[in-house]
């Protein structure tokens, strides 16, 4: 389908010491650190190779008869839990569980990116910065509006078609130490129409709508 890139918020444009700081990694030929960050910073679990799984916070030893209550709590209850994009210009947060349902999806963009997505709501999301390093990207129906930053190229969070007035946040772009559970669904994107109703993902919205 038709397709479109453009900056949020209308034109944008990168600081003279974001440049500075690209180029000189590029002559260099050094990786990019994130923004604000020295090489002695560097041992950063985003830079090292690891399972999906891997930062999930160790779980706490249970005593059996309250395993049953304290995972009922769990689900229920939310955390903050922070994240950001691979150079760091965009960072964010939001209110979610502990224990995330997230969403592997094989659409056609989904699986050329590889998300894994989770949805969270408008009123528990916040963007902390890099807003001016954001563009967007949508096709096909126009619904979704596909983030990404315009330094690194990472989508940490887009608006979903199945959700289009919440978000879907990437569950890699999290700051370890805060998940403690993931419970994956498979949704078959590449057969949109007929699994958005079987896979009751949009009522996982703040409006359930259907589109």
């Amino acid at each position: 389908g038709n397709w479109r890139c453009v900056a949020v918020g209308g034109c944008c444009r990168t600081s003279p010491a974001t440049i500075r700081a690209i180029r000189s990694a590029l002559l260099s030929n050094r990786p990019l650190l994130p923004i604000g960050q020295s090489e002695e910073e560097s041992g950063d679990p985003w830079f090292e190779w690891q399972p999906v799984t891997s930062f999930l916070a160790p779980r706490a030893v249970q005593d059996s008869s309250t395993a049953r209550d304290t995972s009922e709590q769990a689900k229920s209850r939310k955390i903050q839990h922070r994240g950001r994009c691979h150079c760091g210009a965009v960072r964010f947060l939001l209110d979610a569980p502990p224990e995330l349902v997230v969403w592997d999806c094989n659409c056609s963009i989904c699986m050329m990116k590889r998300n894994t997505h989770f949805i969270v709501h408008e009123a528990d999301f916040h963007i902390e910065a890099g807003r001016e390093f954001m563009n967007e990207y949508t096709f096909n129906t126009g619904v979704a509006r596909h983030l990404f930053c315009r330094i690194c190229g990472v989508c940490p969070f887009y608006r979903p078609r199945s959700n289009p007035l919440d978000w879907a946040v990437t569950v890699q772009c999290l700051e370890p130490g805060t998940v403690t559970g993931l419970d994956v669904k498979q949704f078959d994107g590449s057969n949109w129409e007929e699994c958005v109703e079987a896979s009751g993902i949009q009522e996982l919205s703040s409006f359930p709508c259907r589109l």
